[in-house]
């Protein structure tokens, strides 16, 4: 029993500072939304939105970075070895840094292009190409803030990683009004403000690794294809569930362009900034407890490991309930922040259509616990297919229904994807741990 609230304690110890991460780090997007559609207009913020899969494609790359390394430092660490645990960390920083320098060049070369795939139409195509442009050059940055912080993390430091998150927070805050409202500068700005306030956070977190107080330090390394794939694969499901907003924002954008023109695009750059919000609570959830996860299977403690996934799973799903709950009692005010130049009956349509289209991410919750758990254990494929076949073939389903009814049903074309997610997820679960061990 005592061991039980240990386990409890730690669980609660290693969540809190991870949703606040998540939180913190999802108002950057949310912060440039808000003061691109009050400072510019709505068609720059759903310039933003569109322009939001490039952003979500660094977060990816640096999130499958930083959980495939998490997995196996935590694991080296578990067992014992320090060295081998900053040996792998140092490796897979000199691959960020090779990955973000190709992104870079590939993205500055070929702005229009981008921008045309994306989806941006003839009154957002100028916003997306100024963002994506001016965001490029510090790819580098977004990718080492997100490595650093799942490092911090797994060194044994959330809560120093939620305070240099909201350092950064607060710099993008300030050089968001600068830019936008002082300078002038539009979507530019706000992708400059982003940018530079992910180098300030890259610079403060090199402090701790080369401090004296944390345990993962820059290392000799050898280089070696098999470390690399081995992280890759680990972090390869929380990869693609991040960069699944994204791919999620391109095929709804093609849908609802179709299904409802300009009025639906704007609809929805308000809406998937709130969706963005509800999913991160059930991913700093279960990414918080991933070190854990990862810790007791280097201890091959399972019991342990099925208690942690049914915090997880009652956590998560609640906190998403009652922010969903609370997004439909304020959904009209929410709704008024995006779009304070609309239309009325605009706002209202998008303060009513929001209460159905969110309902998604509750559903969302269950599936994204039990990936990341699978990768804590370092099952990744379980978690890779979930994510993968949520974001593409789920969707393209829904989609594809929604469109067949027409109109405002493509709206619910994320709750028919996330429904089927959920019941592959279940059965994942029972097939790993069994329902009766679970409950108990």
């Amino acid at each position: 029993m005592e061991d039980s609230r240990e386990l409890k304690k730690r669980f609660i110890h290693y969540i809190i500072p991870s949703i606040a991460s998540q939180m913190v780090f999802t108002l950057y997007t949310l912060v440039d939304a808000i003061f691109v559609a009050r400072g510019v207009n709505a068609q720059a913020l759903a310039g933003v939105n569109i322009s939001s899969p490039f952003v979500t494609l660094l977060f990816a790359i640096s999130i499958t970075l930083a959980v495939g390394t998490s997995t196996q430092v935590s694991r080296l660490r578990g067992e014992g070895h320090p060295e081998q645990a900053s040996s792998i960390f140092s490796l897979n920083f000199a691959v960020a840094s090779a990955l973000s320098a190709i992104i870079t060049i590939g993205a500055l070369a070929f702005t229009g292009p981008i921008a045309d795939v994306l989806g941006a139409t003839p009154d957002t195509r100028v916003y997306v190409i100024h963002y994506v442009r001016a965001i490029a050059p510090f790819s580098v940055f977004f990718i080492y803030s997100y490595l650093f912080e799942i490092l911090i993390a797994a060194d044994g430091f959330p809560a120093k990683a939620t305070k240099i998150v909201t350092l950064g927070v607060i710099a993008n805050f300030a050089l968001d009004y600068f830019c936008i409202f002082v300078l002038h500068w539009g979507v530019t700005g706000a992708a400059l403000a982003t940018g530079v306030s992910q180098l300030l956070v890259t610079v403060v977190y090199l402090f701790h690794f080369l401090g004296p107080k944390g345990t993962i330090k820059f290392r000799r390394f050898s280089w070696s294809w098999k470390s690399i794939g081995g992280s890759l694969y680990r972090g390869l499901p929380s990869g693609v569930m991040e960069v699944s907003p994204g791919l999620i924002t391109f095929i709804l954008v093609h849908f609802v362009r179709y299904n409802l023109g300009e009025k639906g695009l704007v609809t929805f750059s308000a809406m998937a900034y709130m969706a963005g919000i509800l999913i991160i609570l059930s991913v700093g959830v279960a990414q918080g407890a991933q070190p854990l996860v990862s810790f007791q299977n280097g201890r091959g403690n399972r019991s342990a490991i099925r208690r942690l996934l049914k915090y997880q799973l009652i956590t998560g799903i609640s906190l998403e309930l009652i922010v969903y709950v609370l997004v439909c009692i304020f959904s009209r005010d929410y709704a008024t922040v995006f779009l304070k130049d609309g239309a009325a009956d605009l706002i209202g349509y998008t303060a009513h259509m929001m209460r159905f289209y969110l309902l998604f991410a509750v559903i969302d919750g269950f599936t994204v616990v039990i990936s990341i758990t699978m990768t804590g254990l370092e099952k990744p494929f379980p978690g890779i297919v979930l994510s993968g076949l949520r974001a593409t073939v789920f969707l393209l389903i829904g989609c594809g229904i929604t469109t067949w009814i027409g109109g405002d049903a493509i709206w619910f074309a994320m709750i028919i994807a996330d429904m089927q997610a959920a019941v592959c997820a279940a059965w994942v679960m029972k097939k790993e741990f069994g329902w009766k061990k679970v409950s108990e």
